[in-house]
């Protein structure tokens, strides 16, 4: 009897042991992390304006539903996802002023274009 008791015991302690493990390894493996910035993705007019243009751009206001740290896309025609490991590496709507003014300086090739707030 005292035989089979530790047979129990030992099989006991391993599946303990093997549970322990898994819950373990599943906390462990966490997806990475993708950072994303935005960036001017536009080329310039073919032929440039005649003028010098000085244009200010912002305040920009973003969507509320856009105000967090994981990137946003739609899902389906009324619904989103937020991908909690692809993260923008600053704050959207500062971001998104800068890259917006950019864009334009390069379509427009102007020096004097920039984004809120300006001094």
């Amino acid at each position: 009897m005292g035989k089979i008791t530790n047979v129990f015991s030992n099989i006991k302690q391993a599946l303990c042991l093997a549970a322990f493990l898994v819950l373990f390894a599943g906390c462990a493996a966490q997806p990475p992390t993708y950072y994303y910035d935005l960036t001017p993705q536009i080329q310039a007019l073919e032929k440039p304006i005649d003028r010098e243009v000085t244009l200010g751009v912002g305040p920009v206001t973003l969507p509320q539903l856009l105000d967090r740290p994981g990137v946003v896309t739609r899902h389906h025609e009324s619904g989103v996802k937020v991908a909690n490991y692809h993260i923008w590496a600053g704050e959207l709507e500062s971001t998104f002023a800068r890259v917006l003014a950019e864009s334009l300086a390069i379509r427009l090739q102007q020096d004097t274009i920039w984004a809120s707030p300006w001094d």
